[in-house]
């Protein structure tokens, strides 16, 4: 099949897509008529952009090579990631610009995309320079030839994707009016619905894989466990775990979040029964009746002052049964942007570890990506993710 000479580079930016561009000459096959940037901004939203990405479909074509520059794409994570890239490797041979991939029996982790590429799937060759060039390895090629890989692939996906993807009109109305209530009062855009829709569904798969799998260790992915989301936001994460059978209490501060959202979620995927939410600050924990199997802070534990957070982290313990959980997951401030918003509440490591111990007997860190276990010594120097035991 005949193939342009054209270029694709997916960035962050139009500086980083010049960058990478220029760093890939050295191992590009031949000189190209046509360069195409897709950049992961604000505008990469836009469906309509010919320019730009949407987290639900791919731009069309097939181009020589593809070039994915650092960190890109970064939200985009777990099972669709893997299908994205697959299909992008039907097309072109993939050139992803990462750190010395880390290689384990169950697969190679890409650091730079935090993408652990399963053998079965890809093939995976170092080049110099940094550079990784990522193809279909040959059982998924045969089942790409048949029109089955990009199935098999999102058979992955949390229903809640599924669900999105066919109501984005009115998750972005429904965010846009509840954003008037409680972020500066003032109404967001339909771009801003969209990169929180993206932001919501990357912690439903990663959040959402890492806790079933976690559940399935502790016996109880089966049988139904009591889950309370401290912070839940609008609820997608308790909605994905209610899907799978379990019993979620969601606590948000937001009332708005609730209101126009996560009502609406719930009721619309038929698991109202099985998802509660609360609108209140963490302390309205000590009107939970517990025990719950797991009491999760993903992204929410820095906002409660620190001088509160040994005695809500005691509460918690307090509320967990005897086999329970506590997860807590947060950007280290070592990893974090100095501009981000809430740069200055961020914890160093070395902070929420004695938080924790002070609290409870047991506590364990995982990367959020391969999900395997770290030393805690390392802990403060990426994603954290603590699992702590009474």
């Amino acid at each position: 099949m005949y193939r342009s000479s054209s270029i694709w580079v997916f960035a962050v930016s139009e500086e980083t897509a010049a960058a990478a561009l220029e760093a890939a000459k050295p191992i590009l096959r031949s000189e190209w008529s046509e360069v195409r940037r897709f950049l992961n901004g604000s505008a990469a939203l836009d469906p309509k952009s010919d320019e730009s990405l949407s987290p639900f479909s791919l731009p069309a074509g097939r181009p020589e090579q593809i070039i994915i520059s650092s960190r890109f794409p970064f939200l985009l994570a777990s099972p669709f990631t893997l299908a994205w890239l697959a299909e992008l490797a039907q097309r072109a041979e993939l050139l992803i610009a990462n750190l010395p991939p880390q290689r384990s029996s169950t697969g190679v982790c890409l650091a730079q995309t935090d993408l652990l590429a399963e053998p079965e799937t890809f093939a995976l060759e170092d080049r110099s320079a940094g550079w990784t060039a990522v193809t279909l390895a040959p059982t998924a090629r045969k089942a790409a030839d048949a029109g089955m890989l990009e199935c098999d692939l999102r058979k992955r996906f949390p229903t809640t994707w599924h669900w999105f993807s066919k109501n984005i009109d009115e998750f972005r109305s429904r965010y846009v009016t509840a954003s008037a209530s409680y972020i500066d009062k003032c109404r967001l855009s339909p771009q801003a619905a969209d990169a929180q829709l993206i932001y919501t569904l990357h912690g439903v798969l990663q959040k959402g894989l890492f806790l079933q799998r976690r559940l399935e260790d502790m016996g109880i992915a089966r049988t139904g466990a009591r889950i309370l989301d401290m912070g839940g936001g609008y609820g997608a994460l308790a909605v994905e775990m209610a899907l799978l059978g379990h019993h979620c209490t969601v606590l948000e501060l937001e009332q708005a979040k609730i209101k126009y959202v996560g009502s609406w979620l719930s009721e619309s995927l038929g698991v109202r029964e099985l998802v509660r939410f609360r609108s209140g600050a963490f302390r309205a924990i000590d009107e939970e009746p517990g025990p719950f199997d797991v009491i999760c802070f993903f992204g929410a534990l820095l906002y409660e002052d620190r001088p509160n957070l040994p005695g809500l982290l005691t509460k918690c313990r307090d509320r967990l049964t005897r086999n329970g959980r506590l997860f807590v997951h947060e950007t280290p401030k070592v990893r974090a942007k100095p501009d981000a918003r809430d740069y200055q509440r961020q914890f160093e490591g070395e902070e929420l570890d004695g938080l924790l111990r002070g609290a409870f007997s047991d506590v364990r860190y995982f990367s959020i990506f391969s999900m395997t276990e770290i030393d805690s010594a390392k802990a403060g120097e990426t994603l954290l993710l603590a699992e702590a035991r009474p």
